[in-house]
């Protein structure tokens, strides 16, 4: 449940990014292809580690892909 909750402001935030790349024009575009390490994809990762969870005190590590 926690994961799911996690993932949605990244999902929320990468849908209002899309216009953007939408913008570019073919020959933008095909500049970009040429160049191997132009940023063509981007995946974001965040990682959140939380202390002292539950009864046992034991440690969360939640990776939001």
């Amino acid at each position: 449940m926690h994961t799911l909750i996690g993932l949605f402001p990244t999902g929320i935030l990468y849908a209002l990014s899309g216009p953007a790349q939408a913008e570019q024009t073919n020959e933008e575009l095909a500049k970009k292809a040429q160049n191997p390490v132009a940023d063509l994809i981007s995946v974001p990762f965040q990682d959140n580690i939380t202390f002292n969870v539950g009864p046992n005190g034991a440690t969360q590590n939640v990776l939001n892909i």
